[in-house]
């Protein structure tokens, strides 16, 4: 594959208390439906020696068909979707970790636990273990796809040097709303916005970003905001090998990394506190 050079445009810092909830990475290779399910069982068995609890999500959907302009239910049947989900607890049973498989695609997804918001190399230790042992298991040679996501959680409880009279104070949170134009008093809810992001894009592959700004409802009340930032790596036909994947992980983390340093703003930073 093209190589991609990038030289990250800010220095790497790591901060006490970044405002990150989730961190999620996907690798999608060449798996076929028959070779999953064969051996979906004793992988099972294998998994759950280290993530025990089994607990999979079903997604349903309905293949209409139109006739005229007019779409027809009467012969529309419903197809599940399955994604097999592992979880491993920590010793006060609250769920950290998971294992999730689609039948071309290995993710992991490592949540927050109380002010303890993990790092990059957390998760790059699971993945790190798990992955070559499911290409091994499947015998998945070749990948196509990389994907890195981090999700961030604005609120009262996770920056809490933001919020002022029961709102958010997110132009001073965030660049991208830093110096909305005209004259206001303040932002308001609701907010929902999204933008993709065009890094790198050649016959071999392409790497494309997704920011998104979106409010969320809270049992309590209390006003937060969910900043999703993701990065992917996608390649025409499966070209990468178990080496190759891994390492481009680690580049959409450089990439990443830059995102989150342009999108807050210094006095958000400051607040994250610097190791």
């Amino acid at each position: 594959m093209h190589p991609f050079q990038y030289t990250p445009q800010h220095p790497r810092v790591i901060y006490k208390n970044p405002p990150i909830v989730e961190r999620v990475v996907s690798f999608k290779g060449e798996v076929s439906p028959e070779a999953f399910y064969g051996k979906f069982d004793t992988w099972r068995s294998e998994v759950e020696k280290s993530f025990p609890e089994y607990d999979p999500l079903q997604e349903w959907s309905i293949n209409v068909q139109e006739k005229d302009g007019v779409p027809l239910f009467e012969n529309a049947e419903p197809v599940v979707h399955i994604t097999h989900r592992f979880w491993k607890s920590n010793q006060q049973k609250k769920r950290l970790c998971s294992m999730r498989l689609l039948p071309d695609q290995f993710t992991i997804n490592l949540h927050r636990e109380g002010t303890d918001a993990h790092r990059y190399e957390d998760l790059k230790k699971e993945y790190e273990e798990w992955l070559p042992r499911w290409a091994e298991h499947f015998e998945v040679t070749k990948f196509s796809t990389v994907v890195l996501d981090y999700v961030n959680l604005l609120s009262p409880a996770i920056t809490p040097h933001f919020v002022k009279d029961g709102r958010l104070r997110v132009g001073d949170m965030l660049k991208v709303f830093h110096n909305v134009p005209g004259k206001h008093v303040s932002l308001i809810p609701p907010y929902d916005c999204g933008a993709g992001l065009l890094f790198h894009v050649d016959a071999y592959c392409q790497y494309v970003g997704f920011v998104r700004l979106l409010a969320i409802p809270t049992s309590s009340g209390e006003p937060a905001m969910r900043l999703d930032l993701q990065l992917r790596l996608h390649t025409p036909t499966p070209s990468l090998n178990l080496h190759s994947a891994l390492t481009e992980a680690d580049i959409l983390h450089t990439l990443l990394v830059d995102q989150f340093e342009f999108i807050f703003t210094d006095e958000a930073k400051e607040s994250f506190g610097k190791i």
